[in-house]
């Protein structure tokens, strides 16, 4: 089982090759290395729009094994996909088509995937499943709201809107360039916007009004993550938040083996809901009731709704600890636990349909285990804040003689306006794993 929070970023794209991603994994140990504390993952993209977005790990070379015995060991998708793209590239449209087909309609998690092979029945003349297979494809990719996966979206939506404008519904493809380019910026989309714009003589043109998603769509979101560890929903509460709606999805193990030592109960899987399109946060609490010294937990609480130059912000108060290695305290058998808290920060990118948060800290402490000396047995420090809506401006403060310490482990102090917090705290992904 997993546990642990998000965050990284990363760059890299070429030719037929989807926007790489860099890994970055910090763990903990006693004897036993098996609680992950964070993992982040995250990539970015600025280049043009590319077709092809999906990532197909190379399949690494080893000496002893022939070549033929590499090439059957790799999975049948994965060998559907590169003889599709080796056909694509040689303008066998058609055949690539027929090669990627089959895969394309039961891969049931591969957003990238699907989208491109959505783009190759597209140059195949199978528009109508082009729309089908690139629009399930963006569906997939938002329940992945790491900056990676929105730039991956961005690329699925440029060709979405190229199917559009082909088929001569030039204001549905407006729209979804628009999308395209609020995710990511980029000179093609933008001038191909501007082109369409001025065909239909309307930069102003409406796009679709918002609405308020129904439950069956958060219970079908939630259920996407729940399946992958057969986990059950028990219930799904809702709040109210001004123009934003909590989804609050309650999670349970179920009947777990005897022999099972990760356990836990009442995992809060958290949705929010503007205007009906739905961004997932993850897991943000549960409690953990693992049989082992090895373990951890979350929670949160609402701070609420504030107005700010960039819109609505949506904030939250983020709790996460563990159990692992002493860093700074004299732990007498070398354990300590670990506190940390944040402040999640929240508004609505209204050009892309997008939720784009950032992550504050505000807290980290060290407590050893028993044994440990009185004198080092306590480390930590914390910020206060305020936010100032009239300025726009989130005021962090610390006491005189944990100042520069806070400092140090970058934890913000003074005033820090809104516009700056995305920019130095920007969050690819919140969750806590299970």
């Amino acid at each position: 089982m997993r546990r642990g929070a998000a965050h990284s970023e990363s760059c890299e794209t070429t030719g037929f090759d989807t926007p790489g991603a860099s890994v970055r994994v910090f763990r903990y140990s006693v004897t036993v290395r098996r609680v992950a504390l964070v993992v982040a993952i995250a990539a970015g993209c600025t280049a043009e729009p590319t077709p092809v977005i999906v990532e197909v790990p190379a399949v690494p070379a080893v000496p002893a094994v022939p070549v033929a015995a590499q090439v059957t060991e790799a999975p049948p998708e994965l060998l559907a996909l590169r003889e599709a793209r080796r056909l694509f590239a040689a303008k066998q449209h058609a055949a690539a088509w027929r090669t990627i087909e089959p895969v394309a309609h039961v891969a049931r998690s591969d957003g990238g995937l699907v989208c491109e092979a959505g783009y190759i029945a597209f140059h195949a003349g199978q528009s109508v499943s082009a729309r089908q297979l690139i629009g399930r494809g963006i569906e997939l990719l938002a329940r992945d709201n790491t900056e990676q996966g929105r730039k991956r979206r961005a690329m699925c939506l440029y060709n979405l809107a190229l199917v559009q404008e082909a088929d001569g519904t030039l204001g549905e493809a407006i729209c979804t360039l628009r999308r395209s380019h609020a995710l990511r910026p980029n000179r093609t989309v933008a001038a191909r916007q501007a082109t369409l714009e001025a065909k239909v003589n309307a930069a102003a043109f409406p796009c679709e009004a918002s609405r308020v998603a129904g439950q069956r769509d958060v219970r079908a979101l939630a259920q996407d993550y729940a399946a992958a560890d057969k986990l059950q929903i028990s219930r799904i509460d809702r709040q109210e938040l001004g123009e934003f709606t909590l989804h609050t999805v309650h999670l349970e193990q179920g009947e777990v083996p005897e022999d099972e030592l990760v356990r836990f109960s009442d995992a809060h899987y958290v949705i929010v809901d503007h205007g009906g399109s739905l961004a997932p946060l993850g897991v943000l609490s549960f409690v953990d009731e693992s049989v082992t010294y090895f373990k951890s937990g979350g929670g949160f609480a609402v701070e609420g709704v504030h107005p700010s130059p960039l819109g609505t912000l949506l904030i939250l108060k983020l709790e996460a600890w563990y159990r692992g290695d002493s860093e700074r305290t004299t732990a007498g058998h070398g354990t300590a636990t670990h506190a940390n808290s944040s402040l999640l920060v929240c508004r609505w990118l209204a050009e892309a349909g997008e939720l784009v948060c950032a992550q504050v800290p505000l807290e980290k402490r060290e407590t050893a285990d028993a044994g440990a000396d009185e004198r080092g047995r306590e480390w930590g420090v914390t910020v206060t804040h305020t936010y100032d809506e009239a300025a726009g401006v989130f005021v962090f403060e610390a006491s005189p003689d944990s100042r520069q310490t806070a400092e140090d482990i970058g934890l913000p102090i003074g005033r820090v306006g809104v516009a700056e917090v995305f920019e130095r705290f920007t969050a690819d992904s919140v969750g806590l794993a299970l």
